[in-house]
């Protein structure tokens, strides 16, 4: 029901694979095994995930609390190079599939230089100096490119200048959703919609 498309749009897209041990995992874990799944089984690319989590219903709580107790245990998984290389490794691939649409024009997240590699950046510096400057752990990326800048792990202007790219991209990716009325990230390539997207804009 959350996800079927209606003359209204859809409310969520849901992806069950995303959960713990695929399509073939339990519809709902108990704690002890989500940590236990983080302990021993997730993929670099799922410790990468985690910091985007968030809960969404029930006991803010409970689900707050759980993050805390998870971040330390998923964290320490992996070291800060072979995480750096797994992000490297996704990154390459989703530009990989862009690049394959040969007449997908302009992505705005996945094409070089976009919404992802600049996420990708972020949460790739996050993972490498967490152990030392805990604070930079943000869910947001807005935040953390500003603790990655207090922290001085990257310049302050290049801090300003990837948060004003970050606005715009975003800003782009919402007027262009809500022209097409679907989820997409390409720029149009007929010059008369470019043109009705830039006044939007």
């Amino acid at each position: 029901a959350l996800t079927h498309y209606t003359e209204e749009g859809a409310v969520y897209r849901i992806d069950f694979n995303l959960r713990p041990y695929g399509s073939a995992g339990e519809w709902v874990c108990s704690k002890s095994q989500l940590l236990d799944y983080y302990k021993s089984q997730a993929s670099c690319w799922e410790v990468q995930a985690t910091l985007k989590m968030k809960p969404i219903a029930g006991s803010w709580w409970v689900g707050f609390s759980f993050i805390q107790e998870l971040k330390p245990i998923a964290m320490t998984k992996y070291s800060p190079q072979i995480l750096l290389h797994s992000i490297r490794v996704l990154r390459t691939e989703a530009v990989k599939k862009v690049n394959e649409r040969v007449f997908a024009g302009v992505n705005i997240k996945s094409g070089e230089g976009g919404i992802r590699d600049i996420e990708f950046l972020v949460q790739g510096l996050q993972l490498a100096y967490q152990s030392t400057h805990p604070e930079i752990l943000q869910r947001s990326t807005l935040k953390g490119i500003r603790q990655l800048k207090n922290a001085k792990l990257i310049p302050s202007d290049s801090g300003d200048q990837l948060i004003r790219y970050y606005l715009f991209f975003r800003r782009i990716e919402h007027f262009l959703q809500l022209l097409e009325d679907r989820q997409t990230h390409h720029l149009p390539q007929d010059p008369h919609e470019v043109s009705v997207l830039a006044r939007r804009i």
